[in-house]
């Protein structure tokens, strides 16, 4: 048997949101490792990011794995391949079915003869079998009698690694599952046990490291929910690279994703550090304590935003901020709050998306009780900005905000502004000169390889240069950084990459580029904390976590409501 892996992607979202950058597809890899052992399977892999319009060979299974936005880019390829070859079987996985399913949609996979939903790495086997002998009209749909346990993980199949790792931008290791958090907006919740953290192996993760180091990548994503969710095996983790790196001579500059409250573990922030972490994303939402109180961020009260970020990065790691408008909280100050945020935390990537009810939240749920679900595609980047819910604040008032913070935003007094905050905190905790994630020439090498990254590339260059303030602030960057004692460079040369990306997104913005809508009949206590919603424990997590979160969103929701 041939299989496939396919890999298609909303053309806007990666011509808006990626600029030329792609990262290795780590589920094909996983599964690939747990279907190697089977002789009478032979494993390709098909990249239409990479590969454009050629055309796909031959195989008897192709699978795709997909995000909400990528499904009719999917389906549009299915539909190609069904022409060419009538024969062979299409089978879909990924986050889209999940989320599907949770929204009741799953009728917009029709077109695929299997659909799987749940974790794939024991079971996709056995999915393939009953595939191959199934007859129904419907597709297939298959769940795993469990959810996969990580303790099992295998390292990823180096053969197809050694196949296609040089067109990515460095590598992706998973490492975890779960987060011990309580976001309303956030779907990782809606997983059975998955409000903890499930981890992999140390010595698998290694392993994993060990075949980049053959492969000479060094740029490493550690793709995650939250890396400390369990801050001791965190630790143990850190410990085992810096073994690794003094054992090997590898120099891995490292990615993740994890929460605020890393601040209360000075040690690990060290280790992370020592460990080759260059970059953390984390999800920051709001500089508003109404925000983060309603969305039950409580991990983010405890602290003082802009401190915790610069303590963050005065260890040389850039935080890369998510931001989030149109919380119910949201208010007339919301849009400086923010602007002033940025500034203060010396933040140098991260620019807003609008608020998005993700299928199985609470916050959908919320929404849906609430009549303020609408239809509209559930991603953001590009045009339009289109987001699935009716916002409490009035239409006109969100437009005007972003616009109005996105006009400042990539105006050059801001962002050289924001810069040398940035420098001003960076790497003064260590002696050594900071590296960066970020690698200039890998991207450039990434970039040249797409015609629309060129395209987009020049039209960066021509924004820029029909700006002389813009110009000037990034001579005026360069100096800085030159003097900089530990060297900023790389970091530097992200700010550039972040800053010129956001006036390419932004700097024709107008008001026909939203498709939003708010509540327009009078505002009740209905439209804001819904009957049924405070005792409504739908969520495969312990029902006392369920409760602490509905209680703490409707006491900062009973702020707004009506008297």
């Amino acid at each position: 048997m041939r299989l496939c892996f396919v890999i298609a992607v909303d053309p806007e979202t990666e011509k808006t949101q990626m600029f030329g950058v792609r990262y290795m597809p780590v589920w094909a890899y996983t599964l690939a490792a747990h279907l190697r052992s089977i002789p009478e399977i032979e494993i390709i892999l098909h990249d239409t990011r990479l590969l454009g319009d050629q055309p796909l060979p031959q195989a008897d299974c192709y699978f795709y794995s997909a995000l909400n936005q990528d499904v009719p880019a999917n389906i549009k390829l299915l539909r190609q391949l069904r022409v060419r070859y009538p024969e062979a079987l299409h089978a879909i996985g990924g986050p889209a079915t999940g989320s599907l399913k949770m929204a009741g949609r799953l009728s917009e996979l029709d077109a695929f003869d299997g659909i799987f939903l749940g974790e794939g790495e024991e079971h996709s086997l056995a999915f393939i079998q009953q595939l191959r002998s199934y007859s129904g009209r419907k597709p297939m749909l298959y769940t795993p009698p469990q959810r996969f346990d990580l303790s099992h993980s295998l390292p990823m199949d180096f053969k197809l690694l050694s196949q296609s790792a040089g067109d990515y931008y460095g590598g992706v290791v998973e490492v975890s599952r779960g987060c011990p958090f309580l976001c309303e907006f956030c779907d990782i919740r809606t997983l059975p046990d998955n409000n903890k953290a499930h981890n992999k192996p140390i010595e698998t993760i290694i392993k994993d490291l060990e075949q980049f180091l053959q492969l000479g990548i060094t740029n490493v994503l550690l793709a995650c929910d939250n890396l400390i969710g369990d801050p001791v095996w965190a630790t143990k983790l850190c410990d085992a690279i810096i073994e690794m790196k003094e054992r090997t001579g590898y120099r891995p500059r490292c990615y993740t994703w994890l929460t605020i409250n890393v601040v209360n573990h000075p040690q690990l922030i060290k280790k992370m550090r020592a460990a080759g972490f260059d970059m953390f994303f984390i999800g920051l939402e709001s500089f508003g304590a109404n925000q983060l109180l309603e969305t039950a961020k409580i991990q983010n009260t405890k602290f003082n935003l802009p401190e915790a970020v610069r303590l963050i990065q005065s260890h040389g790691i850039v935080v890369v901020a998510g931001l989030i408008f149109g919380f119910d909280s949201d208010n007339d100050d919301t849009v400086q709050e923010a602007l002033d945020g940025i500034l203060s935390s010396g933040l140098i990537s991260g620019d807003p998306t609008l608020l998005t009810a993700l299928s199985g939240t609470p916050l959908y749920r919320r929404m849906e009780l609430a009549g303020r679900l609408r239809h509209g595609k559930v991603a953001l980047g590009g045009l339009k900005y289109s987001t699935n819910i009716k916002y409490l604040r009035p239409k006109n008032k969100i437009i005007s905000d972003y616009v109005k913070f996105v006009k400042t935003f990539n105006s050059a007094s801001f962002q050289i502004k924001r810069f040398r905050s940035f420098l001003n905190c960076v790497g003064h905790q260590e002696q050594e000169k900071v590296s960066g994630y970020i690698q200039p020439g890998k991207l450039l090498t990434l970039v040249t390889k797409n015609r629309a990254a060129v395209k987009s590339a020049a039209l960066r260059l021509g924004k820029f240069l029909i700006s002389p303030a813009r110009v000037a602030a990034v001579i005026w960057g360069a100096i800085m950084t030159a003097r900089h004692p530990q060297g900023a460079w790389a970091h530097y040369f992200f700010w550039v990459f972040n800053w010129s990306n956001s006036i390419v997104k932004y700097g024709s913005i107008s008001a026909k580029d939203f498709d939003i809508e708010s509540v327009e009949e009078k505002i009740t206590r209905q439209h804001i904390i819904p009957d049924g919603y405070e005792a409504d424990f739908f969520e495969p997590i312990p029902t006392a976590k369920i409760k602490a979160q509905r209680q703490l969103t409707v006491r900062s929701l009973e702020k707004l409501t009506p008297p």
